[in-house]
């Protein structure tokens, strides 16, 4: 079941329903519910299978032996852990001990390089280890397969999505050395001395699941869960026989705490390929490839489009991307996964979230990537000693992918970010500075990069319709490989396109000018450089109406 399909089922429950379940997930028996909403124990029951069958489990009984209620737990304990109580934890610990070994995810598939990375790690004596990543692209799966592997079998710290749910790790390590059979201190210091002998005497596997959270915009632990660092560094002992891996969508800086970082990516094309055969679609479309790189190899949305294109598409992968590429966070779940994670950056760090929505500005098309200084333009409203603070949250976050000090957004994550620009007091302002940024970082124009890279000042013009604008691109002049045309203060920006071959381009932004802007001296240049370009081309006709 998919996070939409469980949102709808959870939201489609009646009054009546939700309290039992509610009564139900916080570790209630029947006897107590009923007792409690004055109602008999049988009706309890009829409750839950109907709201197991709502959720698309079988009947509670459907063979008269097994129950679907550890089901519906395990559902929850996925999309609404914040509602299971702490009984009901320790019963879906206990039950995942002697299940985590016979039960093979279908979904872990294409993670050779990151088991062997992790055992690499392992091996140079790493205790602890933070998978890091965006939203989607598979940490925990691959933490809890791992961990599997390993161990057999791990013991979790899960945290809650929401950080006013997230419960306290005094109470929740009291029940994991219960899940132990190790009885839990009266002081937290002791609680976690046991635990620390218990990991020295036992191979363990521990999960930390969905960090973030707990953590503030510099990557810290909020005050009232700064006792995670005291748990990490026993963790981190040496001496232990266990292995830690935490999951996060934010880096961790705590100096106190001894972590090895590994950087998790999207899966390769060919995983997505595999997956898709084994559920009969058919993969040799060019567009799987497009959709596996417009979202980046993300593990979720390879998932999401399996059931959808199955389902709707009767596998045809071709057909459903044409009906949906047009919009990227068609799907309501992977919509959930970027608009969580900006919600979150927006309440915990609104500069951040202010340089992510600007970055949408950019388009990262002919020119496919953007210096720092191009991110240092967008930040007007934030003194220059905070500039690389701010860009370094995004990174901390892998919301801005980089590399070799160029920056870019993710076609999805772009997405997201100039929808929420275009109806911010922003959108004029980042465009105006964005233009500004390519037009001083280009002073000569030899060859075409440096003429495309000038011609980006064109569209952000353009996009916030400011014509005379993007016809002042057009004719500024810069240093020319050409001699004559230095003596003339240089070579305007129209010319080097039309000398490098890019005419297309040209016309077209001549032909939009020139619809726009009535008068002036630099509307005749572009009328000449629009002719020539005409007699180029050989449309002789269209040039004498020039």
């Amino acid at each position: 079941m998919s996070k939409g399909q469980f949102d709808k089922a959870f939201n489609e429950l009646t009054y009546r329903r939700r309290e039992v379940l509610i009564k139900f997930l916080a570790g209630q028996t029947d006897e107590a519910i009923a007792k409690s909403l004055n109602i008999e124990e049988v009706t309890v029951r009829q409750h839950i299978k109907a709201i197991c069958e709502k959720f698309g489990l079988e009947n509670e009984f459907s063979d008269e032996r097994r129950s679907k209620r550890p089901d519906l737990i395990a559902l929850f304990h996925k999309y609404k852990p914040e509602l299971l109580g702490d009984r009901t934890l320790r019963k879906t610990a206990i039950l995942e001990q002697t299940t985590q070994k016979s039960i093979p995810d279908k979904n872990f598939v294409g993670r050779e390089t990151a088991i062997a990375s992790l055992n690499n790690r392992d091996i140079q004596g790493a205790k602890v280890i933070l998978i890091h990543a965006k939203g989607g692209v598979g940490k925990t799966t691959l933490a809890r397969n791992y961990l599997k592997q390993k161990f057999g079998y791990y013991i979790e710290f899960p945290i809650a999505k929401e950080t006013q749910n997230i419960t306290p790790i005094e109470s929740l390590l009291e029940e994991r050395l219960r899940q132990l059979n190790e009885e839990p201190g009266r002081e937290f210091g002791v609680s976690l001395e046991r635990l620390r002998q218990k990991l020295q005497a036992k191979r363990i596997g521990v999960l930390i699941d969905n960090l973030e959270p707990a953590l503030d915009e510099n990557g810290k632990f909020i005050e009232p869960h700064r006792r995670y660092i005291e748990l990490l560094r026993v963790l981190a002992d040496p001496s232990l026989q266990s292995l830690t891996l935490i999951t996060s969508r934010d880096r961790l800086h705590e100096c106190d705490v001894s972590v090895s970082y590994y950087p998790l990516e999207g899966l390769s094309v060919e995983v997505w390929q595999q997956y898709f055969d084994t559920r009969n679609i058919q993969t040799n479309s060019s567009a799987l490839t497009v959709m596996h790189n417009a979202y980046g190899g993300n593990a979720k949305a390879m998932e999401i489009f399996a059931g959808a294109i199955q389902v709707d598409y009767a596998g045809n992968v071709e057909q459903y991307w044409q009906m949906n590429q047009g919009d990227l966070l068609v799907e309501a779940d992977l919509r959930d996964l970027v608009t969580t994670q900006m919600n979150r950056l927006e309440e915990h760090h609104s500069l951040a979230f202010k340089l992510l929505c600007r970055l949408g500005c950019y388009r990262y098309q002919d020119i496919a990537t953007v210096s720092i200084n191009g991110l240092f333009s967008l930040l007007w409203d934030v003194p220059d000693s905070q500039h690389r603070r701010v860009v370094n949250s995004l990174r901390d976050r892998s919301l801005v992918e980089f590399q070799n000090g160029e920056y870019w957004l993710h076609p999805v994550i772009r997405e997201e970010a100039i929808s929420r620009l275009r109806m911010s007091e922003d959108w004029e302002t980042a465009n105006r500075n964005a233009a500004e940024f390519w037009t001083k970082s280009v002073n000569k124009v030899y060859i075409m990069e440096e003429a495309l890279q000038a011609f980006e000042a064109y569209y952000h013009y353009l996009a916030i319709d400011d014509f005379e604008a993007a016809c002042s691109v057009m004719v500024y002049r810069r240093k020319s490989k050409w001699k004559w045309h230095n003596l003339e203060g240089g070579e305007n920006l129209g010319t080097s396109l039309r000398t490098l071959g890019l005419l297309q381009k040209l016309m077209l932004a001549a032909t939009q000018i020139i619809g726009n802007v009535l008068r002036g001296i630099n509307l005749v240049s572009i009328h000449l450089n629009l002719a020539q370009s005409y007699w180029i081309v050989g449309n002789l006709s269209v040039r004498i109406q020039v």
